[in-house]
């Protein structure tokens, strides 16, 4: 069957999955160069097994295999290669449909002895495939002894891969049975989805699968059993041979059209960047820039490759030596693609983004008092969307990052939109940020409060720590920092600004106290010690401290801007 993703390998691409058990020659298996229909040559070394001697007579006499496979493999063992060519190009369906029968022996090193001949067999030629499909048009099964030898559960790594590398060949050469290829790929997926599966497997898989998913009928069966989470998930693994083998599958996924919008669900293209942040394995490297470029302005994969920083990556990867000019120059096209679609971005676009991908970081708009200036008003588009998602973020994330960009988020959005704390309180982010302040995430708690106080107090632009206001103080610690102590308990703490007293008390008991007096005051007597009205809210302040939960908020405008801390009456 044609392929429309002939011809596309990045340079140097290879299949190297099928020597995983000797990793570390990493010799390709079946080049990519010329499209996945061509043929491959000849480069890798006899596997050791094959260096290995079985004594044949013995399963003769134990009449476990015929007088004919007995002729047969005796002719064929240890023969040089040309005479072993010379066996198969004259009678190649004789020594195929011995040694498929001979896979039925319970020996395991006999076992590994053939498939590792049949795969020698196969690298050299692929081509010899078409032996194995005449066998199966006089009705030899040829595909049940390799989907059995992987049914066994076994510890065998080296037949594992050996059988999964044979039928992938078998099952991509032409169009396959669907009942055949569906078996296979169900093992495949019951492997990737299994914690306990060994990374030799793993490699097992995904070395298959960068044979099987040349095929336009593999990739949709594949896809269609929601096979693409599963290899996104093997992005964080700590073996480069396993993320090449995984990463060069997703490529090969990039050119079936219905698998393109799922790579967003799937978390393709952060997956990658975060990728390259930390691995500078150049064929890792390599088929990670090919992968990204062929989704490059598809769907919203442009805008998430500036939201998810890749210019600023690939800039930073281009100030290493790379043996590959092809890299190099693929590196240059994201950047320049990516630039364009820069400029067509504003900065609120690309906050939008990130906000809606609920992977936030700290990008630089967060902290720009005037991107919050300009586009405060903009948060309330497409019925307030974004906002909901930062609400949304403080009930569901587990990330403290993220949770402690939510908080400042909000805050900032309270401080600078005229309608701001009206908007967020009706969202229910008030009961949220509460929580929050008990985080065990010292800069969630910090952003949580800081976000508290903005809602409570009128003018945030006027607020100065106590502790700036009064040097000499021990007793007015600003209120982050009380509760910021690592280790400590949550306390009532206390904050004062040109205009108001802000108490927060996150846990019973624990008094606020009065910038004014220097001396611990009960949120309920203060009209009475103090003579100012006080300003309930969020529940009842009792006498004796703030109830669990509850924020207390009184206003002694004239003591603050007067800043008289000896003064007992604001008079």
């Amino acid at each position: 069957m044609a392929d429309e993703g002939a011809g596309i390998a990045p340079k140097g691409a290879a299949f190297t999955g099928f020597n995983a058990l000797s990793a570390a020659k990493e010799a390709p298996l079946i080049s990519l160069s010329d499209g996945p229909a061509a043929a491959p040559a000849v480069v890798r070394d006899l596997p050791p097994i094959l260096n290995t001697t079985i004594n044949w007579d013995k399963f003769k006499t134990a009449t476990l295999i015929s007088n004919r496979e007995y002729e047969i493999i005796k002719q064929y063992d240890k023969q040089s290669t040309s005479r072993q060519q010379e066996l198969l190009d004259k009678d190649g369906e004789v020594y195929m449909e011995a040694f498929l029968n001979m896979l039925k022996l319970s020996a395991e090193d006999a076992v590994q002895y053939i498939l590792a001949l049949i795969d020698e067999a196969l690298t050299e030629r692929p081509d010899r495939v078409q032996i194995f499909y005449k066998l199966s048009a006089r009705n030899i099964k040829i595909y049940a002894p390799f989907t059995r030898l992987l049914s066994k559960n076994t510890s065998d790594v080296f037949s594992i891969q050996k059988a999964s590398k044979i039928l992938a060949l078998l099952l991509s050469k032409k169009q396959a049975p669907d009942e055949e290829l569906a078996m296979f790929v169900n093992w495949q997926i019951s492997q990737l989805k299994s914690s306990s599966t060994s990374e030799g497997v793993l490699l097992a898989v995904t070395g298959a699968l960068m044979v099987q998913l040349r095929n336009e009928q593999s990739r949709m069966m594949f896809f269609r059993s929601n096979g693409l989470p599963l290899l996104v998930a093997l992005l964080k693994s700590q073996s480069l041979q396993l993320l090449y083998q995984t990463i060069f599958c997703i490529w090969l996924l990039s050119y079936y059209q219905e698998a393109i919008p799922a790579f967003a669900d799937a978390g393709v293209v952060p997956g990658l960047i975060q990728l390259l942040k930390t691995v500078t394995k150049e064929k890792v490297v390599r088929i990670s820039v090919a992968t990204l470029i062929n989704v490059l302005g598809k769907g919203r994969y442009s805008n998430d490759m500036v939201q998810y920083g890749l210019v600023r990556v690939l800039q930073t990867l281009s100030y290493h030596k790379w043996s590959d000019d092809d890299l190099i120059d693929d590196m240059k096209l994201l950047i320049d693609s990516l630039a364009e679609s820069i400029k067509e971005l504003s900065s609120f676009d690309v906050y939008r983004m990130e906000v809606l991908s609920g992977k936030l970081d700290w990008t630089p708009v967060h902290k720009q008092e005037s991107f919050w200036k300009e586009n405060s008003t903009k948060f309330e588009g497409n019925d307030a969307q974004v906002l909901k998602v930062l609400v949304d973020l403080l009930k569901t994330s587990k990330d403290p990052k993220a949770l402690a960009i939510a908080c400042h988020d909000l805050g900032e959005f309270i401080r600078f939109h005229p309608r701001g704390k009206n908007m967020i309180s009706s969202l229910g982010a008030k009961v949220e940020l509460l929580k929050l302040m008990e985080h065990s995430d010292v800069d969630v708690r910090k952003y949580a409060l800081l976000a508290v106080q903005k809602l409570l107090v009128s003018h945030w632009a006027d607020l100065t720590p106590v502790s700036n206001k009064y040097p000499s103080s021990t007793a007015h610690v600003p209120l982050y920092s009380r509760l910021l102590t690592k280790g400590a308990a949550p306390r009532a703490a206390c904050d004062q600004t040109e205009h108001s007293t802000t108490c927060v008390s996150p846990a019973a008991a624990g008094r606020c106290v009065d910038a004014c007096q220097r001396t611990p005051i009960s949120p309920a007597v203060v009209p009475a010690t103090v003579g100012l009205p006080v300003t309930y809210t969020h529940g009842e302040c009792r006498d004796g401290g703030a109830a669990a939960g509850t924020v207390c908020a009184w206003h002694t405008p004239r003591c603050a801007v007067e800043r008289t801390p000896t003064r007992t009456s604001p008079g």
